[in-house]
């Protein structure tokens, strides 16, 4: 947030693309509520409060090339070795990104 802060005095454009953590109302929404007024700031998160992180979202998108790569317990073993999957993913072509990062690229690019 203080990132925002400053910001805010300079009107630089920031995109916040953050984790709902099962409660998308208290950590998206009000955690960001004095910057929604900021045109310069745009907060981006999945909506679903079943999906807490990224993971869910990037097996959404892909989840073949994820069960290929991590096998038949694909979802599972990615919210359980993060940094693993995300060094492995980060060498792969043709991932599909998930809608609210893709949302999040578009507005910062505008």
């Amino acid at each position: 947030k203080r990132y925002l802060d400053i910001a805010k005095i300079t009107k630089a454009k920031v995109a916040v693309i953050t984790d709902n953590d099962g409660d998308c109302q208290k950590k998206c929404i009000e955690k960001y509520e004095e910057y929604k007024t900021d045109n310069n700031i745009g907060v981006f998160y999945g909506e679903d409060n079943l999906k807490s992180t990224f993971e869910y979202y990037l097996f959404d998108e892909n989840e073949l090339t994820c069960e290929n790569e991590f096998g038949e317990d694909a979802l599972n073993y990615m919210l359980n070795h993060k940094t693993e999957i995300a060094l492995k993913l980060s060498y792969l072509s043709g991932l599909k990104t998930p809608n609210y990062i893709k949302r999040a690229i578009e507005w910062i690019n505008k």
